[in-house]
């Protein structure tokens, strides 16, 4: 409890401490475990083996610990980075069967909020993924606030304990558990406790909630309020986390990202490769503009040559230049350099990006972009390779002319493998690079287009099942067949108009020449009022030249 850090008496307490786990009563362990995880350092005792005991003597007398005691291991456990899957185990079927109890009592037993946040935190921080438990103590929590607060007493009705709730929502969304419900009732009592809110719980509550996806106006109105008031005394990490959420839930508010702008820009000398990247995304997907920003954000990472950003760090943060049409040409040399370096050690999708933001940079064609495709198309194979990534990366050697090095063979063989998971977009995508690096392949092109027509299921074959031979009249009149919405296979209606246009441009000047293609024309019909000039012209363009035009 003093705070006392001696990291020279640290191993020899843990070590006896293990040695006298058998003795020690419930409450000493619990004690003790809390102890640890107080003064250890992050991964001081990972490795040492010093908690085993500790961990099966909680185990063996699970029955026996409050939930207060178990939620202190649980956080102790989190803080020391030490996962202990049976120990785990043990906790969440003692604490289930509490939440279930309560449930049945109308009682809340012995988890109170500070207990459940403390234990869930611990398996979040972990990242010890257990939606049964999760569930369960979420609607505990849901039924405690609805009752009266997280902490009811006689007489009154209580407030919630805010640090416990903003603890409880930041473990569901690092888990990725979504619980709508209990984030609607957390969302009303935090407004109504908002001045109790601090920096941290703020950053905390906006992450959590754009993580997690759930849009709740009235809070996020609130923690945008509160964020014009008081940025000016927010840390990096504040700041890098406020701007993502707000940006991730597509919030507009010109102010607020004024606001994040000016504190960023104050203390981007603070700032780290993550925090840099992440504010540079929010306000390039925000659409943002802002010259002195992204002066300052350049200037932060070329100040270091990004030896310490991650891949992801750097395709994020060169995807938010391309997007803002920002040229910083120290930026773009220190970029060069880093690419020709490192690019063998990127993740797949980081060079997808990477590739797609340097075409829109005009860097090609330029060595350090052929680099990184060429590294992207040996990563082709790997499930981490999504394939928007991949029709991306075809599109970016497209427009560089990058044809060396086999790459085209491993563009066609990846497309051919994965024909039956892509989307019209990239469908045509990849079909307008295949061809452009003069790799025509009418099979290919067929094989995507069928599996574009196909129904996914036996009674929607009907549609898809004559398209491509078919003429799109009747047999009886020679007038135009029905072809209701219903009947347009479902990659095709969801598909965005324009992707559509581009598709069958393509089909259109490259493939199929004895061919008519219905299926397309109708599917753009019940997106007509959301075509601009460009998609008219590229479809009319395309119907015209095989002959067909309908409706």
């Amino acid at each position: 409890r003093s705070q006392l850090q001696d990291a020279s008496m640290l191993l020899p307490m843990a070590r006896r401490l293990g040695q006298e786990a058998e003795r020690l009563t419930e409450t000493q362990l619990a004690e003790a475990i809390w102890a640890l995880g107080r003064l250890a350092f992050r991964g001081d005792l990972k490795g040492t083996n010093f908690l085993n005991p500790l961990a099966r003597r909680a185990c063996s007398n699970i029955i026996h610990f409050s939930m207060q005691e178990l939620g202190t291991i649980a956080w102790s456990f989190g803080r020391l980075e030490e996962l202990h899957s049976q120990l785990l185990s043990a906790i969440s079927q003692r604490a289930v069967a509490e939440a279930q109890a309560a449930h049945g009592s109308g009682d809340r037993g012995q988890l109170s909020a500070k207990a459940v946040a403390n234990l869930l935190w611990g398996f979040a921080r972990l990242r010890y993924e257990d939606k049964v438990l999760f569930g369960n103590l979420g609607d505990l929590l849901c039924r405690q606030l609805e009752a009266g607060g997280s902490q009811p007493h006689a007489g009154a009705r209580a407030r919630p304990n805010v640090r416990a709730l903003v603890s409880v929502i930041w473990s569901f969304a690092t888990v990725e558990c979504h619980h709508p419900e209990l984030f609607a009732i957390v969302a009303r009592a935090l407004v109504q406790e908002q001045a109790s809110l601090t920096d941290l719980a703020i950053s905390n509550v906006a992450w959590s909630y754009a993580r997690n996806n759930v849009l709740c106006p009235e809070l996020l109105q609130c923690l945008a309020d509160l964020t014009k008031v008081r940025a000016t005394s927010f840390n990096e990490q504040h700041i890098a986390n406020v701007a993502w959420a707000f940006a991730t839930l597509s919030y507009e508010d010109v102010a607020l990202f004024e606001v994040l702008s000016a504190a960023a820009r104050h203390k981007i000398e603070h700032f780290k490769a993550q925090a840099v990247a992440n504010v540079a995304w929010a306000f390039a997907k925000a659409e943002h503009s802002d010259e002195d920003l992204f002066d300052s954000l350049a200037k932060s990472a070329t100040s270091c040559s990004m030896r310490r950003y991650s891949s992801q760090n750097v395709a994020n943060l060169t995807w938010a230049f391309a997007v803002m049409r920002h040229r910083d040409e120290e930026y773009l040399d220190c970029l060069s350099e880093v690419v020709l370096r490192r690019c063998d050690t990127f993740e797949p999708q980081a060079l997808s990006t990477l590739g797609i933001s340097m075409v829109r940079l005009s860097l090609a064609p330029s060595p350090p972009l052929a680099a990184v495709l060429t590294a992207a198309s040996h990563r082709f194979s790997e499930s981490a390779l999504d394939v928007q990534a991949l029709a991306n990366v075809g599109w970016a050697a497209g427009k560089a002319r990058h044809s060396e090095d086999g790459f085209l063979d491993r563009l066609h063989e990846a497309t051919w493998t994965r024909r039956q998971q892509l989307s019209v977009q990239d469908v045509g995508s990849l079909l307008w690079a295949l061809s452009h690096l003069g790799r025509d392949d009418e099979q290919l092109g067929k094989a995507l287009v069928v599996e574009l027509l196909s129904k996914g299921d036996e009674a929607g074959t009907k549609a898809g099942a004559g398209a491509l031979t078919g003429t799109g009249t009747s047999a009886v009149e020679g007038q135009p067949a029905a072809f209701e919405e219903k009947e347009v296979p479902p990659k095709l209606r969801s598909a965005a108009a324009l992707d559509l246009a581009v598709l069958a441009r393509v089909i259109a000047t490259r493939y199929f020449s004895p061919l008519r293609l219905p299926a397309h024309s109708e599917a753009i019909t019940p997106k007509r009022r959301k075509l601009c000039t460009y998609p008219q012209v590229q479809l009319q363009m395309a119907m015209r030249k095989k002959g067909f035009f309908q409706g």
